[in-house]
């Protein structure tokens, strides 16, 4: 069963501790911070953000950041521990409740993913998320990628 709720400080300690090496390659090159540090970055700065606890254990926190107080534009994220793939069914049926108000809030949703990142690539294309052309950071290659609100 999978539970979502406000993130804790524990859970960041978890997630910090825990996060996949592709989502610590992210924090480090995208916004110059550890894990720890992105994740309280990430919550500070969201309209929102949960925890998704499968089985007693918190799997990822997510949120959706705003350039500022009227703008059109989110910016969705999802930091997460190794092995939230073992609970993809469950997480990747929940998040979906939760991109929906993301799209009620927000006329455009935007961010980046790293090129290899295969197992985001296929969440976020699932969700239906179109991508744009490569983009290097730092000789990483980053996928930007985009919804926009059904008229």
């Amino acid at each position: 069963m999978i539970i979502f709720r406000p993130p804790t400080a524990a859970d960041v300690e978890h997630v910090a501790a825990h996060m996949r090496a592709a989502d610590v390659l992210e924090c480090r090159l995208l916004g110059r911070h550890g894990p720890k540090e992105a994740l309280e970055n990430g919550i500070a700065h969201s309209l929102w953000a949960f925890a998704a606890e499968v089985d007693g254990e918190t799997q990822c926190i997510f949120g959706v950041a705003s350039d500022g107080l009227l703008s059109e534009e989110g910016s969705p994220w999802l930091l997460g521990v190794e092995g939230i793939e073992r609970h993809a069914r469950e997480l990747v049926a929940g998040t979906r409740a939760y991109l929906a108000r993301m799209q009620l809030e927000f006329e455009t949703l935007s961010n980046y993913v790293h090129a290899n990142n295969r197992n985001a690539i296929r969440y976020l294309r699932w969700c239906g998320f179109s991508f744009g052309e490569p983009v290097e950071v730092d000789g990483e290659s980053f996928l930007p990628f985009e919804m926009k609100r059904a008229a």
